[in-house]
Protein backbone atom coordinates (compact mmCIF):
# COMPACT_ATOMS: atom_id res chain seq x y z
CA UNK A 1 0.00 0.00 0.00
CA UNK A 2 2.96 2.03 0.58
CA UNK A 3 4.07 1.87 -2.61
CA UNK A 4 1.07 2.98 -4.66
CA UNK A 5 0.55 6.54 -1.99
CA UNK A 6 4.03 6.94 -3.31
CA UNK A 7 3.59 6.65 -6.99
CA UNK A 8 -0.05 7.85 -6.42
CA UNK A 9 0.97 11.35 -5.42
CA UNK A 10 3.78 11.43 -7.87
CA UNK A 11 1.41 10.95 -10.36
CA UNK A 12 -1.29 13.17 -9.15
CA UNK A 13 0.47 16.11 -7.42
CA UNK A 14 0.27 19.19 -9.03
CA UNK A 15 3.24 21.17 -10.11
CA UNK A 16 1.36 23.88 -11.50
CA UNK A 17 -1.04 24.36 -8.18
CA UNK A 18 2.16 24.32 -5.95
CA UNK A 19 4.02 26.73 -7.91
CA UNK A 20 1.35 29.49 -8.14
CA UNK A 21 1.46 29.03 -4.73
CA UNK A 22 5.04 29.94 -4.23
CA UNK A 23 4.91 32.73 -7.17
CA UNK A 24 1.97 33.96 -5.01
CA UNK A 25 4.14 34.25 -1.19
CA UNK A 26 7.08 35.57 -3.17
CA UNK A 27 5.24 39.08 -3.86
CA UNK A 28 5.58 39.42 -0.22
CA UNK A 29 8.21 40.55 2.48
CA UNK A 30 7.17 38.31 4.83
CA UNK A 31 8.53 39.46 8.01
CA UNK A 32 7.06 37.63 11.67
CA UNK A 33 4.86 40.47 12.11
CA UNK A 34 4.03 42.88 9.12
CA UNK A 35 1.63 43.47 6.74
CA UNK A 36 3.38 41.59 4.48
CA UNK A 37 3.00 38.21 6.02
CA UNK A 38 -0.89 39.01 6.82
CA UNK A 39 -1.23 39.14 2.99
CA UNK A 40 0.54 35.82 2.28
CA UNK A 41 -1.65 34.48 5.78
CA UNK A 42 -4.40 35.09 3.48
CA UNK A 43 -3.24 33.74 0.43
CA UNK A 44 -2.82 30.57 2.43
CA UNK A 45 -6.12 30.48 4.18
CA UNK A 46 -7.70 31.08 0.49
CA UNK A 47 -5.77 27.92 -0.85
CA UNK A 48 -6.68 25.84 2.01
CA UNK A 49 -9.96 26.48 1.46
CA UNK A 50 -9.94 25.76 -2.15
CA UNK A 51 -8.13 22.45 -1.72
CA UNK A 52 -11.39 21.49 0.87
CA UNK A 53 -9.65 21.93 4.25
CA UNK A 54 -11.96 22.59 7.68
CA UNK A 55 -12.08 25.01 9.85
CA UNK A 56 -9.53 27.17 7.96
CA UNK A 57 -9.06 30.06 10.07
CA UNK A 58 -6.65 32.79 10.58
CA UNK A 59 -5.82 33.79 14.33
CA UNK A 60 -3.88 37.07 15.00
CA UNK A 61 -1.52 38.19 18.37
CA UNK A 62 -0.11 40.89 19.41
CA UNK A 63 2.64 41.50 18.41
CA UNK A 64 4.79 44.11 20.66
CA UNK A 65 7.87 42.32 21.99
CA UNK A 66 6.05 41.10 25.08
CA UNK A 67 6.89 37.55 27.06
CA UNK A 68 3.68 36.17 26.10
CA UNK A 69 3.61 32.26 25.56
CA UNK A 70 5.71 30.27 28.26
CA UNK A 71 9.25 31.64 27.74
CA UNK A 72 8.81 32.99 24.18
CA UNK A 73 8.18 36.87 23.59
CA UNK A 74 6.11 38.13 20.62
CA UNK A 75 7.50 39.60 17.47
CA UNK A 76 7.75 43.34 17.09
CA UNK A 77 5.14 45.04 14.66
CA UNK A 78 7.91 45.83 12.04
CA UNK A 79 6.81 46.64 8.17
CA UNK A 80 9.23 48.69 5.82
CA UNK A 81 7.31 51.09 3.77
CA UNK A 82 10.31 53.26 2.23
CA UNK A 83 13.67 52.43 2.22
CA UNK A 84 16.51 54.26 0.31
CA UNK A 85 20.33 55.43 0.18
CA UNK A 86 20.88 57.56 -2.02
CA UNK A 87 24.19 59.18 -3.58
CA UNK A 88 25.21 62.51 -5.99
CA UNK A 89 28.46 61.57 -6.66
CA UNK A 90 28.65 58.76 -8.04
CA UNK A 91 25.07 58.85 -8.59
CA UNK A 92 23.25 55.44 -7.09
CA UNK A 93 20.47 54.90 -4.96
CA UNK A 94 19.74 51.46 -2.96
CA UNK A 95 16.40 50.62 -3.00
CA UNK A 96 15.12 48.17 -0.97
CA UNK A 97 11.77 47.90 -2.55
CA UNK A 98 13.59 47.50 -6.13
CA UNK A 99 16.03 44.90 -4.43
CA UNK A 100 15.03 42.41 -1.46
CA UNK A 101 17.27 42.24 1.06
CA UNK A 102 18.86 45.71 0.46
CA UNK A 103 17.48 46.47 4.04
CA UNK A 104 18.23 44.93 7.39
CA UNK A 105 15.03 43.44 9.26
CA UNK A 106 14.44 45.42 12.57
CA UNK A 107 16.33 48.85 10.85
CA UNK A 108 15.04 52.06 12.67
CA UNK A 109 13.03 54.55 10.89
CA UNK A 110 16.01 57.41 9.58
CA UNK A 111 15.34 60.44 7.23
CA UNK A 112 18.17 63.05 6.74
CA UNK A 113 21.97 63.55 5.14
CA UNK A 114 24.12 61.09 7.12
CA UNK A 115 28.27 61.19 6.71
CA UNK A 116 29.70 57.99 6.01
CA UNK A 117 32.77 56.43 7.85
CA UNK A 118 34.73 53.55 7.59
CA UNK A 119 35.00 51.45 10.86
CA UNK A 120 38.51 51.52 11.22
CA UNK A 121 39.58 55.36 10.46
CA UNK A 122 37.05 57.52 12.43
CA UNK A 123 37.10 58.24 15.91
CA UNK A 124 33.73 59.80 15.75
CA UNK A 125 30.88 58.01 14.82
CA UNK A 126 28.03 60.06 16.19
CA UNK A 127 25.30 60.52 13.66
CA UNK A 128 27.23 58.73 11.07
CA UNK A 129 26.76 55.62 8.90
CA UNK A 130 29.72 52.56 9.45
CA UNK A 131 31.15 51.31 6.47
CA UNK A 132 32.36 47.69 7.51
CA UNK A 133 33.48 45.06 4.77
CA UNK A 134 33.17 41.50 5.34
CA UNK A 135 35.68 40.94 7.13
CA UNK A 136 35.19 43.00 10.25
CA UNK A 137 31.36 42.50 10.47
CA UNK A 138 31.68 39.72 12.45
CA UNK A 139 33.11 41.00 15.11
CA UNK A 140 31.17 40.06 19.04
CA UNK A 141 29.05 42.46 20.13
CA UNK A 142 29.48 45.11 17.25
CA UNK A 143 26.44 46.44 17.03
CA UNK A 144 25.97 47.13 20.75
CA UNK A 145 29.26 48.72 20.82
CA UNK A 146 28.04 51.01 17.38
CA UNK A 147 25.30 51.80 19.23
CA UNK A 148 26.88 52.82 22.63
CA UNK A 149 29.09 54.93 20.21
CA UNK A 150 26.01 57.02 18.74
CA UNK A 151 26.34 55.45 15.50
CA UNK A 152 22.98 56.17 12.78
CA UNK A 153 23.22 52.97 10.74
CA UNK A 154 25.55 50.71 9.24
CA UNK A 155 26.51 49.57 5.81
CA UNK A 156 28.18 45.97 5.02
CA UNK A 157 28.37 43.36 2.63
CA UNK A 158 29.11 40.76 5.07
CA UNK A 159 26.56 38.64 4.06
CA UNK A 160 26.66 39.32 0.20
CA UNK A 161 27.19 35.51 -1.52
CA UNK A 162 29.01 34.38 -4.42
CA UNK A 163 27.62 31.82 -6.91
CA UNK A 164 29.90 30.30 -9.14
CA UNK A 165 27.53 29.33 -11.39
CA UNK A 166 26.27 32.80 -12.14
CA UNK A 167 29.56 34.55 -11.47
CA UNK A 168 27.53 36.99 -9.39
CA UNK A 169 27.07 37.80 -6.40
CA UNK A 170 23.51 38.22 -4.93
CA UNK A 171 22.43 40.58 -1.81
CA UNK A 172 22.31 38.58 1.31
CA UNK A 173 20.19 38.88 4.88
CA UNK A 174 21.17 41.05 7.54
CA UNK A 175 19.08 41.12 10.53
CA UNK A 176 19.40 43.69 13.36
CA UNK A 177 17.79 42.88 17.18
CA UNK A 178 14.12 44.37 17.52
CA UNK A 179 14.14 47.50 18.73
CA UNK A 180 18.17 48.31 17.75
CA UNK A 181 18.43 51.81 17.30
CA UNK A 182 20.44 51.60 14.49
CA UNK A 183 19.51 51.19 10.28
CA UNK A 184 21.29 49.05 8.10
CA UNK A 185 21.89 48.34 4.28
CA UNK A 186 23.19 45.01 3.02
CA UNK A 187 25.43 45.97 0.20
CA UNK A 188 27.04 43.69 -2.24
CA UNK A 189 30.94 44.78 -2.58
CA UNK A 190 30.93 46.36 -6.10
CA UNK A 191 28.38 48.57 -4.06
CA UNK A 192 30.60 48.74 -0.84
CA UNK A 193 33.79 49.93 -3.40
CA UNK A 194 31.54 52.88 -4.71
CA UNK A 195 30.24 53.81 -1.68
CA UNK A 196 34.31 54.38 -0.32
CA UNK A 197 34.52 56.59 -3.19
CA UNK A 198 31.25 58.54 -3.15
CA UNK A 199 30.89 61.82 -1.47
CA UNK A 200 30.98 62.65 2.61
CA UNK A 201 27.24 61.66 2.67
CA UNK A 202 23.97 59.72 1.61
CA UNK A 203 20.90 60.93 2.41
CA UNK A 204 18.04 58.07 3.49
CA UNK A 205 14.61 57.78 3.96
CA UNK A 206 13.47 54.56 6.24
CA UNK A 207 10.02 55.10 6.44
CA UNK A 208 8.56 52.03 9.05
CA UNK A 209 5.12 51.09 9.89
CA UNK A 210 4.89 49.60 13.26
CA UNK A 211 0.65 48.48 13.43
CA UNK A 212 1.15 45.00 12.12
CA UNK A 213 -0.19 41.89 14.16
CA UNK A 214 1.54 38.62 13.86
CA UNK A 215 -1.21 35.73 11.77
CA UNK A 216 -0.78 32.17 11.75
CA UNK A 217 -3.11 30.03 9.63
CA UNK A 218 -4.92 26.86 10.87
CA UNK A 219 -7.01 24.34 8.74
CA UNK A 220 -7.62 21.17 9.35
CA UNK A 221 -9.09 17.36 7.61
CA UNK A 222 -11.35 15.46 10.33
CA UNK A 223 -10.51 12.32 12.04
CA UNK A 224 -12.34 9.75 14.63
CA UNK A 225 -13.53 11.87 17.74
CA UNK A 226 -11.04 11.46 20.71
CA UNK A 227 -7.84 10.56 18.80
CA UNK A 228 -4.85 13.27 18.83
CA UNK A 229 -4.08 15.01 16.13
CA UNK A 230 -0.97 14.59 13.43
CA UNK A 231 0.30 18.11 12.28
CA UNK A 232 1.69 19.19 9.49
CA UNK A 233 4.21 22.61 10.03
CA UNK A 234 5.38 24.82 7.81
CA UNK A 235 6.66 28.55 8.39
CA UNK A 236 5.56 31.23 6.21
CA UNK A 237 7.81 34.16 7.53
CA UNK A 238 10.68 35.29 5.65
CA UNK A 239 11.95 38.05 3.40
CA UNK A 240 11.47 38.57 -0.43
CA UNK A 241 11.12 35.80 -2.49
CA UNK A 242 11.93 33.52 -0.06
CA UNK A 243 11.01 30.62 -2.82
CA UNK A 244 12.96 28.03 -1.14
CA UNK A 245 12.73 29.49 1.97
CA UNK A 246 9.91 28.71 2.78
CA UNK A 247 7.38 29.42 0.29
CA UNK A 248 8.23 26.00 -0.47
CA UNK A 249 7.72 24.35 2.46
CA UNK A 250 3.94 26.10 2.88
CA UNK A 251 2.82 25.54 -0.92
CA UNK A 252 3.64 21.64 -0.54
CA UNK A 253 1.87 21.56 2.94
CA UNK A 254 -1.13 22.62 0.87
CA UNK A 255 -0.79 19.41 -1.64
CA UNK A 256 -0.40 17.36 0.84
CA UNK A 257 -3.90 18.62 2.54
CA UNK A 258 -5.55 18.44 -0.59
CA UNK A 259 -3.98 14.38 -1.67
CA UNK A 260 -5.39 13.28 2.02
CA UNK A 261 -8.53 15.08 1.37
CA UNK A 262 -9.05 13.32 -1.57
CA UNK A 263 -7.94 10.33 -0.22
CA UNK A 264 -10.74 10.67 2.52
CA UNK A 265 -13.27 11.58 0.34
CA UNK A 266 -12.50 8.10 -1.48
CA UNK A 267 -12.54 5.93 1.43
CA UNK A 268 -13.16 6.29 5.25
CA UNK A 269 -12.49 9.32 7.88
CA UNK A 270 -9.07 9.29 8.81
CA UNK A 271 -8.23 8.44 12.70
CA UNK A 272 -5.91 10.72 13.33
CA UNK A 273 -7.11 14.33 12.21
CA UNK A 274 -4.67 16.14 9.97
CA UNK A 275 -3.71 19.80 11.32
CA UNK A 276 -1.65 21.91 9.27
CA UNK A 277 0.15 25.38 10.92
CA UNK A 278 1.66 28.06 8.96
CA UNK A 279 3.07 31.33 10.93
CA UNK A 280 5.80 32.77 11.95
CA UNK A 281 8.89 30.46 12.70
CA UNK A 282 9.28 29.23 16.11
CA UNK A 283 6.62 31.74 17.59
CA UNK A 284 3.41 30.93 15.49
CA UNK A 285 3.71 27.30 16.25
CA UNK A 286 4.68 28.22 20.08
CA UNK A 287 1.56 30.69 20.06
CA UNK A 288 -0.85 27.64 19.12
CA UNK A 289 0.72 25.42 21.05
CA UNK A 290 0.00 28.13 24.25
CA UNK A 291 -3.48 28.80 22.51
CA UNK A 292 -4.07 25.00 22.65
CA UNK A 293 -2.35 24.10 25.70
CA UNK A 294 -5.46 22.52 27.50
CA UNK A 295 -5.92 20.28 25.02
CA UNK A 296 -3.98 17.24 24.00
CA UNK A 297 -0.94 17.91 21.91
CA UNK A 298 -0.23 16.56 18.60
CA UNK A 299 0.63 12.78 18.11
CA UNK A 300 3.31 13.48 15.16
CA UNK A 301 4.56 16.32 13.88
CA UNK A 302 6.09 16.98 9.94
CA UNK A 303 8.01 19.84 9.64
CA UNK A 304 8.68 21.19 6.21
CA UNK A 305 11.13 23.43 5.34
CA UNK A 306 13.07 24.19 2.24
CA UNK A 307 11.96 21.15 0.88
CA UNK A 308 12.09 22.26 -3.29
CA UNK A 309 15.38 23.12 -3.62
CA UNK A 310 16.59 22.22 -7.56
CA UNK A 311 19.80 19.69 -6.33
CA UNK A 312 21.51 20.61 -9.57
CA UNK A 313 21.13 24.93 -8.92
CA UNK A 314 20.98 24.74 -5.11
CA UNK A 315 23.92 21.78 -4.69
CA UNK A 316 22.05 20.53 -1.59
CA UNK A 317 20.25 16.89 -1.10
CA UNK A 318 17.10 16.44 0.57
CA UNK A 319 17.16 15.38 4.38
CA UNK A 320 15.31 13.89 6.69
CA UNK A 321 16.12 14.95 10.03
CA UNK A 322 14.97 12.54 12.80
CA UNK A 323 13.39 12.68 16.09
CA UNK A 324 15.56 12.93 18.70
CA UNK A 325 16.36 8.98 19.72
CA UNK A 326 16.19 9.45 23.04
CA UNK A 327 11.96 9.24 22.15
CA UNK A 328 12.17 6.09 20.36
CA UNK A 329 9.91 6.60 17.77
CA UNK A 330 10.12 5.24 14.34
CA UNK A 331 8.68 7.82 12.56
CA UNK A 332 12.42 8.62 11.52
CA UNK A 333 13.25 5.05 10.01
CA UNK A 334 9.50 4.97 8.55
CA UNK A 335 10.54 8.87 6.79
CA UNK A 336 14.12 6.81 5.61
CA UNK A 337 12.10 4.12 3.75
CA UNK A 338 9.81 6.65 2.16
CA UNK A 339 12.41 8.64 1.06
CA UNK A 340 14.58 5.68 -0.27
CA UNK A 341 11.35 4.21 -2.25
CA UNK A 342 10.83 7.96 -3.82
CA UNK A 343 13.80 8.22 -4.94
CA UNK A 344 13.78 4.45 -6.21
CA UNK A 345 10.70 5.65 -8.49
CA UNK A 346 12.11 9.62 -9.55
CA UNK A 347 15.42 7.35 -10.25
CA UNK A 348 15.53 9.24 -13.99
CA UNK A 349 15.82 12.59 -11.97
CA UNK A 350 18.69 14.66 -10.44
CA UNK A 351 18.69 14.46 -6.76
CA UNK A 352 20.27 12.40 -3.95
CA UNK A 353 19.13 12.31 -0.05
CA UNK A 354 20.85 11.86 3.10
CA UNK A 355 18.87 11.55 6.37
CA UNK A 356 21.07 13.51 10.15
CA UNK A 357 20.38 13.04 13.69
CA UNK A 358 17.91 15.86 15.52
CA UNK A 359 19.38 19.64 15.23
CA UNK A 360 16.36 21.46 15.86
CA UNK A 361 16.85 24.72 13.98
CA UNK A 362 13.48 24.63 12.68
CA UNK A 363 9.57 24.49 14.40
CA UNK A 364 9.71 20.61 14.48
CA UNK A 365 12.21 21.78 17.68
CA UNK A 366 9.22 22.80 20.24
CA UNK A 367 7.49 19.54 20.27
CA UNK A 368 10.35 17.17 21.76
CA UNK A 369 10.67 18.97 25.05
CA UNK A 370 7.58 20.19 26.32
CA UNK A 371 7.96 20.53 30.48
CA UNK A 372 4.46 18.18 30.15
CA UNK A 373 6.25 14.97 28.98
CA UNK A 374 2.67 13.94 27.58
CA UNK A 375 2.78 16.65 24.96
CA UNK A 376 6.50 15.46 24.28
CA UNK A 377 5.92 13.82 20.86
CA UNK A 378 8.05 12.46 17.81
CA UNK A 379 8.62 15.16 15.68
CA UNK A 380 10.73 15.24 12.35
CA UNK A 381 11.58 17.44 9.33
CA UNK A 382 11.97 17.08 5.79
CA UNK A 383 14.00 20.07 4.63
CA UNK A 384 17.31 20.60 2.11
CA UNK A 385 21.15 21.11 3.40
CA UNK A 386 23.27 23.90 2.51
CA UNK A 387 21.36 25.69 0.07
CA UNK A 388 23.91 28.28 -1.88
CA UNK A 389 21.40 30.53 -2.36
CA UNK A 390 19.62 30.19 1.27
CA UNK A 391 19.22 33.99 2.85
CA UNK A 392 19.94 35.58 -0.61
CA UNK A 393 18.23 37.61 -3.14
CA UNK A 394 18.45 34.61 -5.38
CA UNK A 395 16.31 32.43 -3.37
CA UNK A 396 13.47 32.86 -6.69
CA UNK A 397 11.16 30.17 -7.95
CA UNK A 398 13.69 29.51 -10.81
CA UNK A 399 15.82 27.25 -7.92
CA UNK A 400 12.41 25.16 -7.39
CA UNK A 401 12.30 21.84 -8.66
CA UNK A 402 9.13 20.82 -9.81
CA UNK A 403 10.38 16.71 -8.89
CA UNK A 404 11.71 17.74 -5.66
CA UNK A 405 8.63 19.32 -4.30
CA UNK A 406 7.12 15.89 -5.92
CA UNK A 407 8.91 14.00 -3.34
CA UNK A 408 8.52 16.04 -0.86
CA UNK A 409 4.16 15.40 -0.93
CA UNK A 410 4.48 12.42 -1.64
CA UNK A 411 6.89 10.77 1.31
CA UNK A 412 4.70 13.40 3.78
CA UNK A 413 1.25 11.39 2.22
CA UNK A 414 2.61 8.22 2.61
CA UNK A 415 3.71 9.15 6.27
CA UNK A 416 0.46 10.54 6.74
CA UNK A 417 -1.00 7.75 6.10
CA UNK A 418 1.47 4.87 7.92
CA UNK A 419 0.73 6.88 11.16
CA UNK A 420 -3.16 6.17 10.56
CA UNK A 421 -2.54 2.36 10.75
CA UNK A 422 -0.26 2.82 14.36
CA UNK A 423 -1.81 2.65 17.83
CA UNK A 424 -0.38 5.83 19.86
CA UNK A 425 2.20 3.91 22.08
CA UNK A 426 4.01 2.48 18.54
CA UNK A 427 4.27 6.14 17.30
CA UNK A 428 5.72 7.49 20.75
CA UNK A 429 6.58 4.18 23.10
CA UNK A 430 6.07 5.56 26.77
CA UNK A 431 9.33 6.15 28.40
CA UNK A 432 10.36 5.19 32.02
CA UNK A 433 10.70 7.71 34.70
CA UNK A 434 14.34 7.42 35.92
CA UNK A 435 15.57 9.28 38.79
CA UNK A 436 18.01 11.87 38.36
CA UNK A 437 21.67 10.97 39.35
CA UNK A 438 23.58 13.36 41.69
CA UNK A 439 25.48 16.19 39.56
CA UNK A 440 22.68 15.39 36.99
CA UNK A 441 21.38 17.92 35.10
CA UNK A 442 17.63 18.59 34.32
CA UNK A 443 15.70 21.40 32.31
CA UNK A 444 13.38 23.38 34.13
CA UNK A 445 11.55 26.03 32.37
CA UNK A 446 7.53 25.45 31.17
CA UNK A 447 6.49 24.76 28.12
CA UNK A 448 8.73 24.06 24.57
CA UNK A 449 12.52 25.29 24.66
CA UNK A 450 13.41 28.68 24.00
CA UNK A 451 16.99 27.72 22.72
CA UNK A 452 17.24 31.54 21.89
CA UNK A 453 16.59 33.19 25.05
CA UNK A 454 18.49 30.44 26.84
CA UNK A 455 21.58 32.06 24.61
CA UNK A 456 20.33 35.48 25.31
CA UNK A 457 20.50 35.00 28.77
CA UNK A 458 23.84 33.80 29.50
CA UNK A 459 26.30 36.48 31.19
CA UNK A 460 28.31 38.02 27.81
CA UNK A 461 31.76 36.51 28.04
CA UNK A 462 29.85 33.15 28.32
CA UNK A 463 27.25 34.31 24.90
CA UNK A 464 30.07 35.66 23.31
CA UNK A 465 32.30 32.72 23.44
CA UNK A 466 29.16 30.54 22.61
CA UNK A 467 28.73 32.53 19.58
CA UNK A 468 32.50 32.32 18.43
CA UNK A 469 31.48 28.70 18.38
CA UNK A 470 28.46 28.55 16.40
CA UNK A 471 29.61 30.39 14.02
CA UNK A 472 32.91 28.64 12.95
CA UNK A 473 30.44 25.44 13.22
CA UNK A 474 26.70 25.67 13.57
CA UNK A 475 26.86 21.73 14.80
CA UNK A 476 27.92 23.52 18.18
CA UNK A 477 24.31 24.73 18.10
CA UNK A 478 23.01 21.78 17.55
CA UNK A 479 25.17 20.33 20.58
CA UNK A 480 23.81 22.93 22.96
CA UNK A 481 20.14 22.54 21.74
CA UNK A 482 20.66 18.41 22.27
CA UNK A 483 21.95 19.03 25.44
CA UNK A 484 18.84 21.16 26.48
CA UNK A 485 16.37 18.61 25.54
CA UNK A 486 18.21 15.69 26.70
CA UNK A 487 18.30 17.14 30.23
CA UNK A 488 16.87 14.20 31.95
CA UNK A 489 18.88 13.89 35.01
CA UNK A 490 21.88 12.17 34.08
CA UNK A 491 25.51 13.36 34.53
CA UNK A 492 26.63 16.49 32.40
CA UNK A 493 29.28 14.44 31.04
CA UNK A 494 27.63 11.51 29.77
CA UNK A 495 24.86 14.13 28.75
CA UNK A 496 27.71 16.09 26.89
CA UNK A 497 29.22 12.82 25.29
CA UNK A 498 26.26 11.82 24.07
CA UNK A 499 24.65 15.20 22.53
CA UNK A 500 28.46 15.65 20.48
CA UNK A 501 28.94 12.00 19.67
CA UNK A 502 25.14 12.97 17.91
CA UNK A 503 26.22 16.03 15.82
CA UNK A 504 29.58 14.49 14.99
CA UNK A 505 32.05 17.22 17.19
CA UNK A 506 34.52 16.13 19.10
CA UNK A 507 34.99 17.91 22.39
CA UNK A 508 37.97 19.87 23.30
CA UNK A 509 39.52 20.54 27.46
CA UNK A 510 37.91 24.22 26.50
CA UNK A 511 34.51 23.41 24.86
CA UNK A 512 33.67 21.12 27.57
CA UNK A 513 34.59 23.88 30.13
CA UNK A 514 32.11 26.19 28.15
CA UNK A 515 29.90 23.80 27.98
CA UNK A 516 29.86 22.81 31.66
CA UNK A 517 29.89 26.46 32.58
CA UNK A 518 26.56 27.45 30.77
CA UNK A 519 24.99 24.15 32.30
CA UNK A 520 26.21 26.32 35.37
CA UNK A 521 25.14 29.52 34.60
CA UNK A 522 22.07 29.06 32.59
CA UNK A 523 18.49 29.12 34.82
CA UNK A 524 17.35 26.99 32.57
CA UNK A 525 19.54 23.86 33.36
CA UNK A 526 19.46 23.14 37.12
CA UNK A 527 22.38 20.67 38.47
CA UNK A 528 20.86 17.71 41.02
CA UNK A 529 22.73 18.46 44.11
CA UNK A 530 22.04 19.93 47.28
CA UNK A 531 25.66 22.07 47.50
CA UNK A 532 25.31 23.66 43.98
CA UNK A 533 23.21 26.84 43.54
CA UNK A 534 22.69 27.41 39.53
CA UNK A 535 24.22 30.11 38.21
CA UNK A 536 26.33 30.80 41.42
CA UNK A 537 29.31 29.59 40.07
CA UNK A 538 31.97 31.30 37.44
CA UNK A 539 32.69 31.06 34.28
CA UNK A 540 35.27 27.74 33.50
CA UNK A 541 34.00 25.87 36.85
CA UNK A 542 31.61 22.98 35.96
CA UNK A 543 30.25 21.54 38.94
CA UNK A 544 28.42 19.36 36.99
CA UNK A 545 31.99 17.54 35.70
Amino acid sequence: MTQNWLEWALRVSSGGEMFDVIHALGAFDRYQASKGIMAAATVVARAAEARGMRDVEIQTFAADGAQRWWDFQAPMAWTPVKATLSLRHPACTLDHQREPFTLATYSAAACGAFPLVWLDAATDLNGKIVLIPAADYPTAGLLAHLEQRGAAGVITDAFARFDPHSGRYWRGRLELPPGCRLFAFSVLPDELRDLARADIAADVEIVIDDEAIMPVVSASIPGMPGEREIWITAHLCHSRAGANDNASGVSAALEVARLVQHLTARSNTLRYPLRVIWGPEFLGVAAMQYQRRHLPGPLAVINLDMVGEDPERCGSPMCVELPPSRLASPLGEMARTLMQDVFALTAGHPGSWVSVPFHGFSDHALFVNHSDASRNCAALQLCHLDDRFNHTAADLPDKVSVTEMKRTVAVALALTMQLQALAPEQIVPLRPIIPPEPNGVLGRWAGPLNLRRLIQQLPTPLRQALESLIARDKRYLALLHLCAIGADGRHGKALLRESADTVGLALTVETTALLGAIFAASDYFQICTATHTPGGEPYGSTPAF
